[in-house]
């Protein structure tokens, strides 16, 4: 009987070891599964974001960054958590839920991966975008870690004052750079772009200082683009407090800032936007109109530097190519443009930019059916119609501190 009972112990030990064997080997298998599977995403992510095929690249890269972003500080997998990021600022239209995604896997890199100014530079861009001031102001703040002489310090700052109300500290700022910058030959884009945005606050404290601060950016470089454009809007709001006989001298050096800014072959989208209501305001209708369709030959990734949704510079363009069609008169053609372009349009905010201008065009031109129904639909967008169309906002394009002055279209 002895002998029985130690059999069955025996017998019992041996079924619980295999038990646990079994389970350590599913448990290994398992993992080796979860393993493979997540080196199969990876395989078909980064071929998703080859054939640009956003929304699949996030979501199947998303499962290599879940399981491998603590290891940022290595190379491979620091590219790859880029590579996700990028993917989701890609997909158009942009959301909400996208961005944050793309934002906090960048500052995840900036904290605990290998120092990378293109990441702050992807942080800085963003934070412009969305607004957070003191999110710009920490980035500028890690970045003057490393390169405290780099000229995006001082922008970025300046920038962030800006947008905070605080002149004087962005004039501290740029004041600081452009000292810096003065003998340096090597930084002379980033000289005239310090000296624009100088401009930019004076014009707004109207402390008369404007002038001087573009004509030293256009000394440094007389074919930048962007001091021409600034100057030349300067001083077409000056003309019009000045008596006939200034007013004539003031439109000569216009017309000779826009004709040097036009020839400038890589000009910014948001230049091309400046100089083509520059030229409408001028009456140079045909000259707005070709830097319109320079506009749209952009390549799309000049375009992201300064739009976060593409969408937005379709409009943007489309708005400006109507306001010089109604400007000529040719209000039948502004109308079936503005028509063709809501036929593109499918978000809500992209539509209600477009609606008023082309209710009143419709409208105008006894279209009153279709007119009526783009009505209806503002009316469901918003509480109140105003079909004021010379009173939309200037463009949402954003032009990044550092990458270039701040020019508005109007």
């Amino acid at each position: 009987m002895p002998l029985s009972i130690n059999i069955r112990f025996r017998l019992l030990a041996i079924i619980i070891l295999g038990l646990i064997l079994l389970g350590a080997g599913a448990v290994k298998l398992r993992r080796w599964q979860s393993q493979r599977n997540i080196e199969n995403s990876l395989v078909e992510g980064l071929a998703a974001f080859d054939r640009q095929d956003w929304p699949k690249a996030a979501q199947l890269l998303g499962r290599y960054v879940g399981r491998n972003i603590e290891r940022c500080s290595d190379p491979e997998v620091a590219t790859i958590c880029r590579q996700f990021a990028e993917a989701h600022l890609s997909i158009q239209p942009p959301q909400a839920a996208t961005i944050s995604t793309a934002i906090s896997t960048y500052r995840r890199l900036l904290r605990d991966g290998a120092f990378d100014i293109a990441i702050c530079e992807r942080l800085a861009f963003l934070y412009q975008a969305t607004g957070d001031l003191i999110e710009l102001q920490y980035t500028a703040d890690r970045l003057a870690e490393y390169e405290p002489t780099n000229p995006l310090v001082a922008f970025w700052r300046a920038q962030a004052a800006i947008g905070k109300n605080d002149s004087e500290t962005a004039i501290s700022e740029l004041g600081a750079l452009i000292q810096q910058l003065e003998g340096d030959p090597n930084r002379t884009p980033e000289y005239v772009r310090a000296c624009v945005m100088m401009a930019s606050i004076d014009s707004v404290k109207q402390s008369g200082r404007a002038r001087t601060w573009l004509d030293r950016a256009i000394t440094r470089d007389p074919k930048s683009p962007d001091p021409r454009l600034a100057r030349a809007r300067l001083l077409r709001n000056l003309a019009r407090f000045q008596p006939t006989a200034a007013r004539a001298e003031l439109f000569e050096a216009i017309q000779q800032d826009l004709t040097v800014a036009m020839q400038f072959p890589s000009a910014s989208a948001m230049t091309r936007l400046g100089l083509s209501e520059e030229l409408r305001l001028r009456g140079q209708f045909d000259l707005a109109e070709s830097q319109i369709r320079l506009a749209r030959e952009l390549p799309l990734e000049q375009v992201k530097d300064y739009y976060l949704d593409v969408a937005d510079w379709r409009v943007d363009c489309g708005i400006q190519s109507i306001r010089i069609k109604t400007s000529q008169g040719k209000t039948a053609e502004a109308a079936t443009e503005a028509q063709e372009l809501l036929g593109g349009l499918s978000a809500p905010h992209n539509r209600l930019e477009i609606l008023p201008m082309a209710v009143e065009l419709l409208a105008t031109t006894d279209r009153v059916s279709a007119a009526r129904e783009l009505l209806n639909e503002y009316k469901e967008m918003v509480p109140v119609v105003d079909l004021q169309t010379d009173a939309r906002c200037p463009p949402r394009g954003i032009r990044p501190a550092g990458r270039g002055p701040a020019i508005s279209c109007y």
